[in-house]
């Protein structure tokens, strides 16, 4: 079967609900689950929605701030959702196993994840922009990050104390 041949959902070419966003060092948009939904703990009703994230390229002195950075930035992020009234079921993304162990530590669950023909490009792309991917090291396996909104928004609520 041909990628073309499959359907759309399957081709991650999906509705969304807006147009990309930032929040400090992530970049985020509000969309109906692909792929991914068959990895979360619950089935999603239609018009239910996740939020996807993606880490932006860190220069050199960023990724020596990365953890506060991360931190800082899924702040900004349960800002901007709670302003914009808007409520995902979950916090996902895609990564590689570095970034996910780093994910695991903020709350998320990590599942292994086999991208996509159409995702496994873009996944390559962001390690190729990594230290590790210069230093030589394989980027190893690809694994789905997922949080809850609810307790993704607890955890970082600006009402929360540090």
């Amino acid at each position: 079967m041909s990628p073309e041949s499959l359907p759309l959902l399957e081709r991650g070419i999906i509705k969304e609900h807006r147009s990309r966003n930032e929040a400090g060092i992530i970049e985020f948009v509000v969309k109906e689950p692909g792929r991914e939904a068959a990895f979360l703990p619950t089935v999603l009703k239609p018009g239910e929605t996740i939020v996807e994230i993606h880490l932006k390229k860190l220069d050199d002195e960023q990724k020596k701030q990365a953890r506060s950075l991360l931190r800082d930035s899924f702040r900004l992020l349960c800002q901007n959702l709670q302003q914009s009234n808007t409520r995902p079921v979950y916090i996902v993304g895609k990564t590689y196993e570095a970034l996910a162990e780093l994910a695991k530590n903020f709350g998320f669950d990590i599942e292994e994840y086999e991208p996509s023909f159409f995702e496994k490009p873009k996944i390559k792309y962001s390690y190729r922009l990594t230290q590790a991917y210069e230093k030589g090291k394989p980027m190893g396996k690809v694994f789905l990050i997922y949080d809850d909104y609810q307790a993704f928004q607890k955890r970082f609520s600006e009402t929360q104390n540090e």
